[in-house]
């Protein structure tokens, strides 16, 4: 595993340029399916990918079929391999959230957002892991085990969508479809040093989920949604290795459906481009939201300054964003989780410890909700004004840069474990607002650090439009020679 991102100096390294090889006749789409392969093979052991697509049926007749469509200018994402979360449906392919009580589940249908992605051409190369059930900030269960960081593989790629962010990361796939309830896109991508979205709630359809947001697969062939809190609040979304390939998936998945609870009819525009004159830019530290490592503290510190010299308009706004964390926090311990414990009745045994101790937790008073709802609901508010003032928020993914696969890491001399490594990721969450996780330096022992670039609802593309400008400032994903 030593050779990771070292090899294959010639293929196209991102989902737009591998398109545009694709395009030009430089690469074959057969090419591209050998390729995919053998990067498979090589990198198994990292355990990211857990259900393999049958990659040898598109050098046959479809394959053909694939290739005479290369300058369709209905398939945007032409060639691209693309894997998916274990939490989202992918017809004919297991759906099991990495609970033992779903390891037979074979879904029956492909979710909205991966119909959407194969329609435009990308295919799927397969199922990625996750926490079972995806509650976790790391990436390990019962089924199918731990999945290794690339970068070291003595430290968690982070979670609930590590194996996504390790399949971008070594390229086993160009884009990964996430999910993000309260940083489970952005904390892994941070870990794996690549790029995460999680958009505007309601922009992509969340159908196709489990659990919360949809029993796609558990329901003949439904894909249903139950109108709840994580419904609302998980979302799916993209990780990749440049701001041009999350706004390539972004536009694609993007659009009202119907039949889902939580997508909402608005303009499939997505929103106004960036204008820089008289644009201005807030930063916080996020000392005033969670504990943060002074390596992180100095790495927004310099971002500043190099935006600065850019000719940015940038504010340090110190409380930004303050509170809303413990609001997101107080109204996530209303979730009952109805359907985990409805799927595990009988069968809690079969359920990892860390999901049993948090069935196991008393619930709060339910006459306490409405409280919590208008608390969460002022701090939102609060953070909308903000947001209303300076377009553009940058603030970190985590006080850390990175963890142990104990999830555990130290912020100073003070250890941080579990869900408090996405302090800052949970408070952004709360405000419904599309964000971007995006490196911007390491740390000293060459970990990523990432920061949120953090939007008005519905501007995705004031968000990617920033997030570019940093790629030219010299942010973004590298090419890292990872650790054996």
């Amino acid at each position: 595993m030593g050779e990771v991102l070292t090899r294959d100096i010639q293929f196209p390294k991102t989902a737009t340029q591998l398109r545009d090889a694709l395009n030009r006749g430089e690469v074959s789409f057969r090419e591209v399916v050998d390729h995919q392969v053998d990067i498979l093979g090589r990198h198994r052991a990292l355990n990211a990918i857990i259900e393999e697509s049958d990659l040898e049926r598109f050098k046959g007749p479809i394959g053909q079929e694939v290739e005479e469509a290369r300058h369709d200018p209905k398939l945007p994402l032409y060639g691209v391999p693309i894997t998916v979360k274990d939490i989202i449906a992918v017809k004919d392919l297991h759906l099991t959230g990495g609970s033992l009580l779903l390891q037979d589940n074979v879904a029956k249908v492909d979710a909205p957002v991966v119909q959407r992605l194969r329609d435009s051409g990308g295919f799927v190369v397969g199922k990625t892991n996750c926490p079972e059930f995806a509650f976790g900030v790391g990436t390990s269960n019962d089924l199918f085990g731990k999945t290794y960081n690339p970068l070291n593989l003595k430290l968690s790629p982070g979670g609930s969508s590590g194996g996504e962010a390790v399949s971008v990361a070594v390229g086993l796939s160009l884009l990964g479809i996430g999910s993000d309830y309260g940083g489970s896109i952005r904390w892994p991508a941070q870990c794996t040093g690549v790029l995460g979205i999680r958009p505007t709630p309601g922009r992509v359809p969340s159908m196709g989920q489990i659990v919360g947001a949809g029993r796609s697969g558990l329901d003949g062939e439904s894909i249903y949604s139950r109108s709840s809190l994580q419904s609302v609040l998980q979302v799916p979304g993209f990780l990749a290795r440049s701001v041009a390939d999350l706004d390539l998936a972004i536009k694609t998945a993007s659009g009202y459906l119907f039949c889902d609870p939580a997508s909402v009819p608005v303009s499939d525009a997505l929103g106004q481009d960036l204008e820089m004159a008289g644009f201005k830019v807030a930063w916080s530290d996020g000392v005033s939201i969670a504990p943060v490592d002074s390596e992180v503290v100095d790495a927004l510190s310099k971002l500043a300054d190099l935006l600065e010299k850019a000719g940015i308009c940038i504010v340090e706004e110190h409380d930004m964003f303050k509170g809303a964390r413990e609001a997101f926090d107080d109204l996530r311990s209303y979730d009952d989780l109805f359907e985990i414990r409805q799927l595990a009745k009988g069968r809690e045994e079969m359920l990892t410890e860390g999901i049993r101790s948090t069935l196991d937790r008393p619930l709060p008073l339910r006459d306490g909700y409405s409280g919590a709802y208008e608390r969460a609901m002022l701090r939102r508010r609060e953070a909308l004004r903000t947001l209303q003032h300076y377009p553009i928020c940058l603030l970190p993914v985590a006080g850390a840069t990175s963890m142990g696969h104990d999830n555990k890491a130290m912020v100073g001399r003070l250890e941080v474990s579990d869900f408090e490594l996405m302090a800052h990721c949970r408070a952004v969450s709360l405000i419904g607002a599309p964000v971007l996780s995006i490196p911007i330096g390491k740390s000293g022992k060459g970990t990523p650090i990432s920061v949120q670039v953090v939007g008005n609802p519905w501007r995705e593309s004031q968000v990617l439009a920033f997030a570019s400008l940093l790629e030219q400032l010299g942010c973004g994903w590298q090419e890292l020679v990872c650790d054996g």
